[in-house]
C-alpha cells in the first residue's frame, strides 16, 4: 500500500530533498540520494530542471512509513 505523495514531490527531486529539507533523517537521506543513479538523465545545473527525476517519479520505493514521514516533512516545508 502505499499513500499519495504530497504535490511538491511533483517538482522536487530526491538529492534536493535529501539537502533542503530540514528534518530529514540520515537513514532517508541515504536513500534519496541512492535515486539518483536512477534518474532518466544527468542532472546538470546549466539546464533547467526537469520534472522528469521529481521524487514521485521514485515514491514506490520507500516503504510505507517513509512515504508518510516525507509527506510530513513537506507539509511542514510548505507551510513555512
Amino acid at each position: 500500500m502505499t499513500t499519495t505523495p504530497h504535490d511538491l514531490y511533483q517538482i522536487w527531486r530526491p538529492d534536493q530533498v535529501a539537502e533542503c529539507m530540514s528534518g530529514v533523517p540520515e537513514d532517508l537521506q541515504r536513500k534519496l540520494w541512492e535515486q539518483v543513479q536512477r534518474y532518466s538523465h544527468e542532472w546538470n545545473s546549466e539546464v533547467p530542471d526537469s520534472f522528469d527525476n521529481a521524487l514521485v517519479t521514485f515514491w514506490t520505493e520507500f516503504t510505507q512509513p517513509e512515504q508518510t514521514l516525507l509527506n510530513e516533512l513537506a507539509t511542514r516545508e510548505d507551510s513555512e
